[in-house]
Formats: structure tokens, sequence, C-alpha cells
């Protein structure tokens, strides 16, 4: 919301200063003329090789440099903008002092540097304390820098908020297709290399087993084919 009325206020002052015959030559005023109409037409091109050319010819005349960073300005060329301000303003004679500073204090803003926007703001209404526009933003802008004093905290909690749901996210996110595989690899890896670890078990039981029954069964033959010794009986003397 108070970057929208910001833009209308901006919008609203674009009003090119006419140039006088008196101070410039006749071909600066004709180039000027043609300027505000390719501009009125949108024709921001056109307009700019117009203003642009008067500025190269005249770079101290404060009026040319604040039409050309008006055109600046709208085409949204903000560095631009604030060059051409800046040197409209060393201008003595310059009669839009206001406008300019207040044109700054909307690029300063746009920018997010509040405290160099209150300073031109409050600027332009020492030119022109009857600058409504200017008042306006400058209330405007200082009400934005309380609130955030008041509550500075409230942004960093919002990051913070914000860095603590996303690793929430990733913890809960399900693993991706190649880590399920890798898984599946490792596991079947383990089971392989228990089973083999079974196997050897298992074999040297069934080896230990063969070996006990062959021990048996030649312990068995010997005792089948033994020759039996009669028993003395106990009438013989």
């Amino acid at each position: 919301m108070m970057m929208r009325y910001i833009w209308l206020v901006l919008i609203s002052i674009f009003a090119f200063t006419c140039l006088s015959a008196g101070t410039l030559s006749y071909q600066d005023v004709i180039r000027n003329l043609r300027g505000v109409r390719e501009f009125d037409k949108e024709n921001y091109e056109e307009a700019e090789r117009y203003f642009r050319d008067n500025a190269l010819k005249n770079p101290r005349e404060g009026n040319i440099q604040y039409n050309l960073g008006n055109l600046h300005y709208k085409k949204g060329d903000f560095d631009a903008a604030q060059n051409a301000y800046e040197l409209a303003l060393r201008d003595d004679d310059f009669a839009n002092k206001a406008d300019a500073f207040h044109n700054l204090g909307n690029i300063y803003f746009n920018e997010q540097d509040y405290e160099k926007a209150i300073q031109h703001y409050r600027d332009a209404i020492l030119q022109d304390p009857n600058h409504a526009d200017a008042r306006y933003n400058y209330e405007l802008v200082s009400r934005f820098l309380e609130r955030e004093q008041d509550h500075p905290s409230q942004s960093e909690d919002s990051d913070n908020d914000e860095e603590q749901e996303e690793e929430e996210q990733q913890q809960e996110q399900p693993p991706s297709p190649g880590e399920d595989q890798q898984d599946e690899e490792q596991q079947q890896q383990q089971e392989e290399i228990e089973l083999e670890k079974l196997d050897e078990e298992e074999a040297e039981k069934l080896l230990q087993s063969l070996i006990q029954r062959e021990k048996d069964d030649l312990e068995l033959e010997k005792e089948m084919s033994a020759p039996e010794i009669p028993q003395r009986d106990s009438k013989w003397w």
C-alpha cells in the first residue's frame, strides 16, 4: 500500500520545466519541446535523444538536467536519474529544487535507504514548505522507521522460523530413488556376508559329524571281527 501510493506521487510530479530563449538558444528550446512531446507520446527513446543532446550542450543548466532526470526515472534507470537530479541541484538559478530533492528521496526510498530518503524529503520541504508530496512522504517514511525501531526483532524471528521450517522439511523429505537403491545394495551385501559365515559354520559341523561317524563305524568293525575268547568255567582247575 505504501509503495503504491509513493509511486503515484512520483508520477504526479513529473512536470517538465519549460526553457526560456533568454538563457538558451532557440534550438535548445525547440529540442526541449520536442522531447516533452515525445515523452507524452511514450516515445521515450526519442525523448531521451532530445533531452540528452540538450544536456550535453548545456551540462550546467538545471532545467535541462531535471527534465533528463525525469525521463530516466520514468524508464526505471534510477542511477542515471539520480545523477541528472544532482547536476540540476548544482545550478543556483534552478527553480525546481524542491521537486528534484523530492524525486531523489523517492529514489533512495526505492533503494530502501530510508535515512537518505527522509533527508531529501526534508530538503524538499526546506526549499518549499508547502510541498505537499514531500511533506506526506516525509511523514510516511518517518512512521515506517519508527515502527521498524519499535519491533526490530520481527524480521529476525521470521528468518529463524523460515530456517527451522526448511530444516524440518529436509528431515521429512523421503530419500531419493538413488539413496533407496544404495541402501538396498548395502543390505544385500551384508546378508550375503552373514550367509557365507553361516554356511562355513554349518559345513564345519557337518564335517565333524562325518568324521565322528567314521570313527564309530571303525570301532564297530573292530569289535565284530575280533575272535571270541572263551571264558574259564569255575569248575576248571
